[in-house]
């Protein structure tokens, strides 16, 4: 003991800047959140630039300090000085190690903890949560920097390599667009993690027992082929087949979908699409039935295949697509993206088309009750949340993690909380305002900051349910809060039979035919996304106003700009760029 306790406070005295760096970084980062949680601005730009990078600028002290002390007994070379001192290997490796707990993870454990104090959340209750992050970080960063420092000599040796590495992983990036299904199985990412955490820990054994450097790097360049050849080999279609199986009998499907053939959109005589990028964007109607009271599910991912006139088939892969789906909707849009190429190529022609869907169900729990009041609003959970009215949104704030899954509800628009005049008036759909975050994830999010922040943006959709519309969320505003249990996932097979795909290409500005039915005069005011009645006539005779210019008439019934002026009473008023002449009469 009294060896490792001689080479820590050795590293001390000879690491103290880098020591004071880091702790200087962390204490303006503590200070800085705060700050971040009440959006207020700095107006100096340089600063607040600067504070944006002090996360990044956090890890990289930490790196430089676990290098630097690693290094001050290089395992590198056969002519260490230290080699020739009575060091046994398990203590020098326990001094490091002591080292990095106290300056990396009691600093940042201890700045967690004030964070808690200062934004009044329990500290207590936190403490397991913490110490699980910090296994977290102590498994990634912490390891792979100390595998690091291991294998190179010096500062420049470890800047080389970590820019190797940081290739490899922009490398591994980049293949993983090549399989769009490797984002939908965790399977192959928990592999690739255990192999990377196996491989340091070896690296780090042999450096410290053996100082066999070029063996240590030969197993990190075969960790590197290793995860290539893991991402490329992976049976991605049969792990997504096995974490989302088909319906049984118990483990259904919570509704029954049903390719709506009689929605497309309309492209008139010139169409206008998205000119940007090189993929399309469809979207397929399907209309949902059965879906129970107590049941919410989410849309995790699609597939969308193709049998081609010429024979062929063609597969868009599994593709990500998070969409809650709750009581009271009828409708549900799936999205697919396509090269634009290819769409081009079969976008008239009838293909035969089947859609897979992956479904996670939930059961909705006992629901809470919550009244705006105020500016402050306190969630189930343990979090609390400011009321941004000029956003829409609740800005809410938990400790270490945002309450998941969750389920929120609330009967708006209303009549004391309606959306303003200038939101387009359309009809809404029956399904009321809700917000929904379904995870089955209960751990602690790995961040720095102990304090979480998340939005809640209630929302609701338009009468074809393909979009929504964010809704005030004012004072007195009841927030009905469930939190959904997990109870299966499964997946759907759904045939679309033969469609022309150039159907369901959205077009710009945004028209599905057959159209909805225009509002009329007197819709009640629940049913308008302005949330409000027609104007009232003005009691007594009836007025009429006619605007003219050159001989050229406007009546005061078909010219929008004419009405305001009828309204306001004006006898000039500027229609169509030139100035017309007024008149009213009565009747």
């Amino acid at each position: 003991m009294s060896q490792i306790l001689h080479i820590f406070r050795k590293d001390v005295r000879h690491h103290w800047p880098e020591i004071l760096l880091s702790l200087a970084l962390l204490i303006a980062y503590a200070v800085e959140q705060p700050r971040t949680w009440t959006g207020q601005p700095i107006e100096n730009r340089f600063l607040s630039f600067l504070l944006g990078f002090l996360p990044a600028l956090m890890v990289l002290s930490w790196g430089f300090l676990i290098v630097r002390v690693v290094q001050g007994e290089t395992l590198v070379g056969d002519r260490q000085f230290w080699v020739t001192r009575p060091y046994e290997w398990p203590k020098l490796l326990l001094a490091k190690l002591l080292f990095i707990f106290l300056f990396f993870h009691l600093a940042l454990f201890i700045m967690q903890l004030s964070l808690l104090k200062v934004a009044r959340f329990p500290v207590m209750s936190s403490i397991p949560g913490l110490l699980y992050i910090h296994s977290l970080l102590a498994a990634t960063l912490v390891l792979a920097t100390l595998a690091l420092a291991c294998i190179s000599s010096g500062i420049g040796q470890a800047s080389l390599s970590l820019l190797v590495v940081f290739l490899s992983i922009i490398g591994i990036a980049f293949l993983s667009d090549l399989f769009p299904d490797s984002d939908i199985t965790n399977n192959v990412g928990a592999i690739d993690a255990l192999l990377i955490m196996t491989v340091c820990i070896a690296v780090v054994l042999v450096q410290y027992k053996y100082r066999k450097a070029l063996l240590s790097r030969l197993i990190v360049g075969a960790a590197i082929v290793l995860i290539l050849l893991v991402m490329v080999l992976a049976p991605y279609e049969k792990l997504i087949r096995h974490e989302f199986p088909s319906a049984t009998s118990s483990h259904p499907v919570p509704v029954k979908f049903t390719f709506d053939h009689s929605l497309s959109f309309a492209h008139g005589e010139k169409p206008k699409f998205n000119p940007f990028g090189d993929e399309v964007d469809l979207e397929f109607p399907f209309q949902i039935t059965g879906l129970s009271d107590e049941t919410i599910f989410q849309i995790r991912a699609m597939k969308l295949d193709l049998d081609l006139p010429t024979g062929e088939p063609w597969t868009s892969h599994w593709r990500g697509f998070y969409d809650s789906v709750s009581a009271g909707r009828t409708r549900e849009w799936t999205h697919i993206s396509m090269k634009k190429a290819f769409f081009n190529r079969i976008k008239d022609a009838s293909v035969k088309a089947h859609i897979s869907l992956a479904l996670n169900v939930f059961r909705t729990g006992p629901a809470t009750e919550i009244v705006v009041a105020g500016d402050r609003v306190s969630i189930p959970g343990g979090a609390w949340c400011l009321n941004d009215s000029s956003e829409n949104v609740l800005k809410c704030f938990s400790a270490l993690k945002q309450p998941s899954p969750m389920f929120i509800v609330a009967d708006l628009p209303n009549s004391s909380c309606a959306l303003s005049r200038t939101s387009t008036v359309q009809k809404f759909a029956a399904a009321p305002a809700s917000f929904a975050v379904l995870s089955k994830d209960s751990d602690p999010d790995s961040t720095f900051s102990p304090i979480q922040q998340f939005t809640i943006a209630l929302s609701r959709h338009y009468s074809f349910e393909d979009l929504q519309i964010p809704l005030p969320i004012c004072v007195g505003t009841r927030l009905v809060v469930s939190q959904p249990r997990f109870l299966y996932a499964v997946r759907d097979e759904i045939d679309l039979g033969n469609i022309a795909l150039m159907n369901y290409l959205p077009t710009y500005p945004r028209l599905i035919i057959p159209p909805q039915q225009p509002l009329q005069p007197g819709t009640p005011t629940d049913s308008l996304s302005q949330n409000f009645v027609p104007a009232t006539p003005p009691s007594g005779p009836a007025l009429t106003c006619t605007f003219a210019r050159d001989g050229a008439r406007v009546s005061g019934r078909l010219a929008g700009v004419a009405r305001r002026a009828f309204a306001r009473r004006r006898k000039r008023v500027r229609i169509r760029g030139r100035m017309w002449d007024g008149s009213w009469n009565g009747s």
